[in-house]
């Protein structure tokens, strides 16, 4: 008689286990879409941010579209690719970036300057 409980415990403990894993699953695909969110946005800002900077520098021609966009992406990526779901619920309350980025951000538009232009 023992047996059957085992297995009625087992079953259940494999369904808990499956539901727990689908609502991961979802949050997870959610967390992915965010952050895909974010970097459409980021880069639909920064694009033209970053050719106003270099018209009034006078060296526009010196950076082609391609380039910043390029340049855009990649400081999009380093930004949001490793947001936690606690930063992105975060982020998408409040606009701010969490003080890691904020502290990351200069380093990430070096690093993406130097790729790129």
């Amino acid at each position: 008689m023992k047996i059957p409980r085992v297995n009625k415990l087992s079953t259940c403990f494999l369904i808990l286990m499956s539901l727990s894993s689908m609502s991961y699953s979802d949050s997870y695909e959610w967390s992915e879409k965010m952050k895909g969110n974010f970097r459409k946005g980021f880069l639909i800002t920064c694009e033209p941010t970053i050719k106003s900077q270099f018209e009034r520098a006078g060296m526009l021609d010196f950076a082609t579209t391609t380039q910043r966009i390029e340049y855009c992406t990649c400081v999009a990526i380093k930004i949001f690719d490793d947001f936690s779901m606690r930063e992105v619920k975060s982020f998408q309350a409040s606009g701010e970036l969490p003080l890691r980025k904020k502290n990351a951000r200069s380093g990430y538009s070096n690093e993406c300057s130097d790729k790129h232009f």
